[in-house]
């Protein structure tokens, strides 16, 4: 009977969704992380469940042709990386299969064929979708059936990027202490808080790698210790009713309630660091998260930074400080402190410019964006050209009193809302084919943002609202229905939509719904709820915003079966 440590070969056949390697040994699948299909391995078993078991890779026997040899010398230790070690092209074949294997068995959707399973076992006379192939203009992609009504959509592999390295606008590093007490900064390990010493991302601009070598020098010869946690003592739990920790600020300690009973004392001051960059106007943000409400040297630490940003051609425009003195998970608070420069940056994608501060929600790979953005540019064309058939084919006056004003007025554009826009990025983007846009974000800083982009660019058909998208929308829509909107445009967080704001969508009744989602799973669900109420899905387009690593963009569109809005 097969147990734990013990040594296995493997032949791997697929890829899981966070890029292991799946084989299968006496008829159980094992996880390998680092295998790829392909791959024969020698493996030791590590975790034994009823059907299925996780291993690490020991040794590769025979390489799959799909392996590469990562450019970052951490690739395997950190946790940013799951697909360095994969070829370009079998990336864009995961993350469309990845895609696919979502809406068929969350959405309940069904592929009419399955050409991305055959591309992933690397077997010859496939081709995958590489930049070459759409830089000659080819899309390729199948057809997704829904069983109940027949209805079908169109899905096309995934887009690939351009640039694959130093693509990242943003790059955030924990600091800390080695075994040694060095002071470090990089990236954590896979699964765990132990931090990588690693400066230079492969990912990200290089002038990111310059600026924590600069944060590291300040904080040595300025004294500035990194941050550290330590439990000091068991005690009685003590709650404050809301988070259920009690602090003492004067001794820095902190009472965690629950099960844990601990006293954590907290010491030090830089805990992590933000660093943000404009792509386009060579403009760089830099923002120290301490566990203080200043820091000494501040002098030292922007001359330290301007030299590492000169180093790139660059310019350091922003200095800040984000004091978060929690016991806490999160990174950020809304605790900024401007020590230096400008309160933001700013970068342009198209022609729009953006205000970009330290809290605001901006894509990650500016290049890859103005691809993201033109599919949703080209759904929302789509949607204007399909209801101005319809309303040519209609009693225009029978069809604006039904629709309410909007996109059968004859100037065909669209009133649209954008639910969880950011600092408006794409708001903004389609202001240019809509009568009107309304942008909803939970962020106060990133409304801010996006109002003072409108006026900055010029854009007077835009207005924004701060709240969550799932509260303001129905509101706002039950005091007035001429908020209602013929294209809704959602792009949440990787949980997806609130089912409220989804209620609130089938309601108001769009002719069209755009959704530009950052985790496949959570979008099958929405999409499938959405479909229940009386849509139907037409277009799915994976963008890879992220190379090497597991993660996709999707932009989907759905339609209104029924005609008309309901007001």
């Amino acid at each position: 009977m097969l147990q734990k440590n013990d040594i296995i070969e493997l032949d791997i056949t697929d890829i899981g969704s966070e890029g292991e390697g799946i084989g299968h040994f006496d008829g159980m699948a094992f996880f390998v992380f680092g295998a790829i299909p392909g791959d024969r391995v020698k493996a030791g078993v590590m975790k034994l469940k009823k059907t299925y078991g996780y291993a690490r890779l020991i040794g590769i026997i025979t390489p799959s042709p799909d392996r590469t040899e990562p450019r970052c010398k951490v690739a395997a230790l950190c946790g940013g990386c799951q697909l360095q070690h994969v070829s370009y092209e079998a990336q864009l074949r995961f993350k469309t299969d990845k895609v696919l294997n979502c809406l068929t068995r969350i959405g309940g959707l069904q592929a009419d064929s399955d050409p991305v399973k055959e591309d992933l076992t690397g077997k010859e006379g496939s081709t995958p979708k590489g930049v070459e192939e759409q830089s000659q203009g080819e899309t390729r992609g199948f057809t997704l059936r829904d069983p109940v009504t027949g209805e079908t959509a169109r899905m096309d592999f995934a887009v690939g990027a351009a640039e694959t390295f130093g693509y990242r606008n943003k790059s955030q590093y924990p600091v800390g202490r080695d075994k040694s007490g060095k002071t470090v900064a990089g990236f954590y390990r896979n699964h765990s808080h132990d931090i990588i010493p690693c400066t230079e991302c492969a990912l990200s601009h290089p002038v990111a790698g310059s600026i924590m070598d600069a944060v590291l020098e300040y904080m040595d010869r300025a004294g500035v210790p990194p941050y550290e946690e330590s439990v000091v003592a068991e005690g009685t739990p003590k709650t404050t009713g809301k988070g259920g920790r009690g602090k003492k600020r004067g001794s820095e300690s902190v009472t965690v309630s629950g099960s844990d009973r601990m006293v954590i004392n907290q010491s030090g001051i830089v805990r992590h660091v933000l660093i943000r960059t404009g792509h386009v106007t060579k403009q760089v943000m830099v923002c120290l998260v301490v566990c203080a409400e200043d820091v000494p040297g501040k002098e030292l630490l922007v001359k330290l930074l301007s030299e590492a940003c000169d180093k790139h051609d660059m310019k350091l425009e922003s200095v800040s400080l984000c004091v978060n003195r929690e016991i806490t998970n999160v990174i950020m608070t809304d605790r900024i402190r401007h020590i230096w420069g400008s309160d933001h940056i700013v970068d342009r994608i198209g022609q729009i410019s953006y205000r970009i501060s330290p809290l605001s929600f901006f894509q990650v790979n500016p290049l890859q964006t103005r691809v993201l953005y033109s599919k949703v540019e080209e759904l929302v064309r789509d949607s204007i050209s399909v209801s101005a058939v319809h309303a040519e084919n209609s009693n225009d006056s029978e069809t604006e009193k039904r629709n309410g004003p909007g996109i059968s007025d004859r100037d065909n554009k669209p009133v649209i809302w954008d639910m969880y826009c950011g600092t408006g990025s794409i708001s903004l983007a389609l202001c240019s084919v809509a009568k009107k846009v309304y942008g909803v974000e939970i962020i106060e800083a990133a409304v801010r943002d996006a109002r003072q982009n409108a006026r900055e660019n010029g854009i007077t058909n835009a207005e924004f609202f701060c709240g969550p998208a799932e509260e303001v929308v129905p509101e706002m829509y039950a005091k007035d229905p001429s908020y209602g909107a013929d294209i809704v445009v959602v792009d949440p967080p990787r949980k997806g939509c609130d089912p409220k704001l989804l209620d609130c969508l089938v309601r108001m009744s769009p002719r069209s719904i755009i959704y530009v989602s950052c985790d496949p799973a959570t979008l099958a669900r929405d999409i499938k709820i959405l479909r229940k109420g009386g849509y139907t899905l037409r277009r799915v387009m994976p963008v890879d915003m992220f190379p090497q690593t597991v993660h996709v963009e999707t932009v989907v569109s759905l339609s209104q079966q029924k005609t008309g809005r309901s007001h």
